[in-house]
This record gives C-alpha cells, structure tokens and sequence, in this order.
C-alpha cells in the first residue's frame, strides 16, 4: 500500500490485505494487471476495487443475516 500510495483506510486495507494473501485469485488479477501498466491507485480506483470485490459480497451477508433473523 504504501509503495502505490495508497491511503491506510478499512476499505483499501481490505482490498490490499485479501490481495496479498492471494486467496482472491481475481483480485489479485486485477491489481497485478494495473501494477503492470503502472496505474496510480486512484481514491476512484480503490472504490471501485472495494466495490467490486467486497461490497456485493457484504451485502449479500447482510441480507443472509436478516433473513435468518425473521425466520426466529
């Protein structure tokens, strides 16, 4: 994060966390992909790879979550 420059924030700490494990094989396509083109780490560029990666999959928890509570 900080050779990219890259504000120490929840999100983009999730984003870059997930991205060093490696256990998000897309992700890690994507980042490789925009550190080979030498793309700068955008506040834009790091909502958008939290949006796509996390954001949905939050969500979808979230939504998991409330249903199984209305069930009770």
């Amino acid at each position: 994060m900080s050779k990219q420059y890259v504000p120490i924030t929840p999100k983009n700490y999730t984003v870059w966390y997930e991205y060093v494990t490696g256990e998000n094989k897309e992700l890690r396509k994507v980042i490789d992909g925009m550190l080979e083109k030498e793309e700068k780490f955008t506040e834009e560029k790091n909502a958008w790879l939290y949006r796509q990666f996390f954001a949905v999959k939050l969500n979808t928890q979230s939504v998991k979550k409330m249903i199984v509570s209305l069930s009770h």
